[in-house]
């Protein structure tokens, strides 16, 4: 049974409460989440369900203001407060970006991804102050990763013939 909600979590795509115009219900998202965590807390999987509420909250769209992620889910996070499910939304993010294209450009796919969850997190830093802790932590995860293809293609440059 276990096993089963996990993978239920795990291969939600949609956020809850989220209606067919593709707004979410604060109230809806905040019950829904309440009731996992309290489903997890019972069965002892608390770190297994925040990590699951994470990746499926990495999912939410822009909000109306252009900034990442939408409202409502900016609310929630920033009244849960959890390190798990913050440290999985950034992976969420940082693993969506699936498979990239490389031209020649060292890190600079990655440099252009840091500037926006840096910026991002710059406007809700006031308002959101642990949204915008995150979205530093993705961008920080990004400049790591800008460094690793600077390095690559500089190795590549050495190493041809």
């Amino acid at each position: 049974m276990a096993s089963r909600a996990y993978s239920l979590l795990h291969n939600m795509k949609r956020v809850p409460g989220t209606n067919d115009n593709g707004e979410i219900d604060l109230t809806s998202l905040k019950q829904w989440i309440a009731g996992v965590r309290l489903l997890c807390l019972e069965h002892a999987r608390e770190e297994t369900g925040d990590l699951s509420i994470g990746q499926l909250l990495s999912n939410a769209s822009v909000g109306e203001d252009g900034t990442w992620p939408c409202e409502p889910v900016r609310e929630v996070l920033e009244d849960i407060g959890s390190e798990h499910i913050g440290r999985d939304v950034s992976v969420g993010v940082f693993n969506s970006g699936g498979a990239s294209i490389r031209g020649g450009d060292g890190g600079d796919q990655e440099r252009e991804l840091a500037h926006k969850y840096r910026s991002w997190s710059q406007k809700l830093s006031y308002e959101y102050p642990y949204v915008s802790k995150i979205l530093e932590d993705i961008a920080k995860s990004y400049d790591h990763s800008a460094n690793y293809w600077d390095t690559h293609e500089d190795i590549q440059k050495r190493t041809e013939f």
